[in-house]
């Protein structure tokens, strides 16, 4: 229940202005100083009369009493208490400045007004902190000075130290030690360092502590695992590298950053690229769309010495790379890309169970619409999961071989089938779609390179070749052309050759591309428009190297790729509609994915991504001409395009 306070009588307390305090006992309440600072007044009062009089009348049970504070007459704050006694504290003060107080309390009628003394006090000066001693510099390197020294106090506390090395301050900070990282080799230089506090006033300097630095000898080691990202959001695009520490019996100060054979720019020694400062970081923002890049980079030291440049890392400006499943260990994913340009994987995973401590393989199959990737969908479990190969068929059907089996999504869910009874080598199984939805695919049982169709509605094999007398692996690939002819490339151990077989003249016909591929790891194949056959393949027995054969000209021709390192492995082939050949593959000496093509006119190649040692790729290309490419890294399957989708 709410009451008011009724106050009798009509008499009126007034305040006389004065150049003091006034006299406490004269006003009904007392105001008194508990502390003064530079910023803030702490002040409380108490009742010298009976509040509960009748000249004042206060009823208690009525609720608190409520006392306003004034600063130079203008209302402050007001404070409500259930005693006759209350404080407050007044902040954000000028300092040296003369403030006066007084505490009103009125009864809600507005006819009596309790009154307090006048009371005014000069907030303090600041003063300017001790001066710090015991400065202290010890010579760490020839590019390197350490230095301590003893903490200044200050009135308030907040310090920070102005650093001097030969007179001229060099930084600014909040610690009491410092590495200096900018001396210069063969020199002496004299420290000295003085405190500075909030308001800017700054004591004297302390001690001087003078070191001699010896002179630096050797150049910086090479950065090491340059790699080069390009990052692209709404707000900003960019390229960022990302490389190794250099060492030097001095002090890194700087790394020369080259890009396409040019000087850009300076990258800081400590700008790290992670928590383990083992890493640093660069980002490029003036990289042009579309566009290779090729960089490398060189240390310097404090000398002014360069080291070796490091390795030379290409990207363009386009390729954005993302996680796609890491559940399990995904592994073996192969892309297609229907006419809404949305992406299909199909990809193998093990997933183990540490209840039964038992390993098991799935199918599964994953869609993205533009950028977002809608969730992946169970296809199958066992362990018959070699391959596997995705197709599509014209109307947007999936359809995928995985070991023996075949799967496709044509009633709406997935629909699981044995098209041979035979057990499918590890890497040998490649699908296609034909025109009339007729499913094409080559695989291997280790001893025979075999195809098969479905045209008839039920599954046909032919032989291609001679059987084995002992197991082999043929790394088969299939391709058709516009007229639904088949075109497979694929390995003989035996002979250490790469073959060709098509039917175009009705049966299958074989022709020897490579005769001196001793072991072809994995090839890839595809026919443009005007039925000319391209094929990548990796060639390990020889120089590791990519290679690439096209019958374009008329006859065969082979050529090599890319030959720096180990090179090659899984790579994909991809005809975009100018006719311009893509080919994804693996570097696996340096755990990366790479990209060529000859879409300038030339031959250009890239590191796209990060990779597993034993990548498999798989490579599509979409109705605007942009790429796009999954492959296998470190237990999980990724996305790599250069189609930007923000």
């Amino acid at each position: 229940m709410l009451f008011k306070r009724i106050l009798t009588g009509l008499a009126i307390i007034t305040i006389t202005a004065c150049g003091g305090d006034e006299d406490k006992d004269s006003k009904p309440l007392r105001l008194t100083l508990e502390s003064v600072s530079r910023h803030t007044v702490s002040i409380s009062w108490t009742s010298s009369k009976n509040l509960l009089s009748p000249e004042y009348w206060v009823d208690p049970l009525l609720g608190p009493y409520r006392f306003r504070v004034y600063r130079d007459g203008v209302f402050e704050t007001e404070v409500t208490s259930f005693t006759q006694t209350a404080r407050t504290r007044v902040e954000g003060l000028e300092d040296s400045r003369r403030y006066c107080f007084d505490v009103r309390m009125k009864n809600e009628a507005g006819k009596i007004e309790v009154a307090s003394n006048r009371l005014c006090v000069e907030t303090t000066a600041d003063g300017a902190p001790s001066t710090p001693n015991g400065l202290s510099a010890a010579v760490i390197s020839p590019g390197q000075v350490d230095l301590s020294w003893n903490p200044s106090s200050d009135d308030f506390g907040y310090i920070n130290y102005n650093l001097y090395r030969d007179g001229e301050r060099i930084t600014r900070l909040s610690d009491r030690s410092w590495s200096d990282l900018t001396a210069s080799p063969a020199t002496t230089h004299c420290y000295r360092v003085s405190a500075i506090d909030s308001e800017s006033n700054e004591s004297g300097q302390s001690n001087e502590s003078c070191v001699t630095t010896p002179a630096d000898l050797t150049p910086p080691t090479e950065p090491g695992g340059l790699y080069a990202d390009y990052v692209s959001s709404y707000t900003n695009k960019y390229m960022k590298l990302t490389w190794a520490l250099s060492t030097d019996d001095g002090v890194v100060r700087y790394y020369e950053v080259h890009r396409n054979g040019t000087y850009i720019a300076d990258a800081a020694a400590d700008n790290y690229a992670d928590d383990s400062r083992r890493y640093l970081r660069y980002d490029d923002y003036t990289v042009a769309a579309e566009t290779g890049y090729c960089y490398f980079l060189v240390a310097v030291d404090a000398a002014g010495k360069k080291s070796t440049p490091s390795n030379r890392y290409c990207d363009t400006s386009s390729w954005i790379s993302s996680w796609v499943d890491s559940g399990g260990y995904p592994m073996r994913a192969s892309i297609a890309v229907d006419h809404s340009d949305f992406v299909h994987i199909g990809y193998q995973t093990t997933i183990y169970d540490p209840s039964t401590r038992t390993r098991s393989t799935q199918l599964k199959h994953i869609a993205s619409d533009s950028a977002t990737w809608l969730g992946s969908t169970l296809i199958d479990s066992g362990s018959q999961m070699a391959g596997p190969s995705l197709a599509l068929d014209n109307n947007g059907g999936e359809h995928i071989a995985y070991g023996f089996l075949y799967a496709d999504k044509l009633s709406g869910n997935w629909q699981v089938e044995h098209f041979i009874p035979n057990w499918s080598d590890l890497d040998s199984v490649s699908l296609k779609i034909d025109s009339n939805g007729t499913a094409h695919l080559c695989y291997a049982d280790y001893y025979q390179l075999r195809y098969a169709n479905n045209r008839n509605g039920s599954w046909t094999v032919t032989d291609i070749g001679a059987a084995k007398s002992s197991p082999d692996s043929f790394y088969c690939a299939l391709a058709l052309d516009s007229t639904d002819q088949v075109h497979i490339s694929y390995r003989d151990s035996s002979s250490d050759q790469l073959l060709y077989a098509s039917n175009t003249s009705g049966g299958f016909t074989t022709q020897v591309i490579d005769a001196a591929a001793p072991d072809v790891l994995g090839t890839s194949i595809a026919v443009d428009s005007l039925g000319k056959v391209h094929i990548s393949y990796h060639d390990n027995g020889g120089g590791q190297d990519l290679k690439y054969a096209s019958n374009s000209s008329g006859g065969w021709v082979v050529r090599t790729l890319d030959s720096d390192g180990d090179v090659g492995k899984g790579s994909a082939l991809a005809i975009d509609l100018a006719g311009k050949i893509h080919i994804s593959y693996g570097d696996a000496g340096n755990e990366q994915l790479k990209y060529a093509s000859n879409a300038s006119g030339t031959w250009q190649y890239y590191t796209i991504d990060f990779a597993s040692m034993w990548p498999t790729t798989s490579i599509a290309v979409d109705s605007t001409g942009k790429i796009h490419i999954s492959h296998s890294s470190s237990g999980a399957i990724r996305h790599s395009t250069n189609r930007d989708y923000n």
